[in-house]
């Protein structure tokens, strides 16, 4: 008797085992294919979101650099502050390397940035989608460095969205307004 009952405690240990490894391994299996799914969604996302820098004039350099943008993706492009702006520039006896924050509001300070002036190629004001950057519309971007640029081919700015969208834009300043 007292056979019977350790083998039937050793055979109740060994299921229990088998079944916390299969469970485990299930739910391992549901963790892998969600992350699959949503690296597959942000990748599709990535593939459709594209940005253009537009070439015109350039604010003379300074402290102030303005360019303007387009949305030449397929997909919609929002939450302007989790975008990211990186300006790297020659001022007078170093080169900097900033990375800049977002304002909604008014002018940009010092080290900030600020997207306005959302329109259509054709100049016309944003026809849905206040507050985005649709396909096929432009913005004006206005960075406020920390300290200002002078002429030197080693100045750009690097914006890159949230959706994967990422643009360079050089500024040089050789071409004014």
């Amino acid at each position: 008797m007292p056979n019977l009952v350790l083998g039937l405690i050793t055979i109740a240990t060994l299921m229990a085992g088998v079944l916390t490894f299969t469970i485990t391994a299930i739910r391992g299996s549901e963790s892998n294919a969600e992350a699959y799914v949503t690296a597959s969604e942000t990748r599709g996302q990535i593939d459709r979101s594209s940005l253009r820098y537009v070439p015109g004039c350039v604010v003379p350099l300074g402290e102030t650099i303005t360019a303007t943008i387009e949305n030449d993706g397929q997909s919609t492009l929002r939450d302007f502050g989790d975008w990211d702006v990186l300006a790297h520039y020659q001022s007078s006896g170093s080169v900097s390397a900033d990375w800049m924050s977002y304002t909604a509001t008014g002018p940009a300070a010092s080290g900030e940035w600020t997207l306005s002036n959302i329109r259509l190629v054709n100049g016309r004001s944003e026809a849905f989608g206040s507050g985005e950057l649709d396909p096929g519309e432009r913005a004006t971007v206005a960075v406020e460095l920390p300290a200002g640029a002078i002429a030197s081919d080693l100045n750009k700015l690097t914006i890159s969205t949230r959706e994967g969208a990422v643009v360079e834009i050089p500024f040089v300043g050789t071409t004014t307004c």
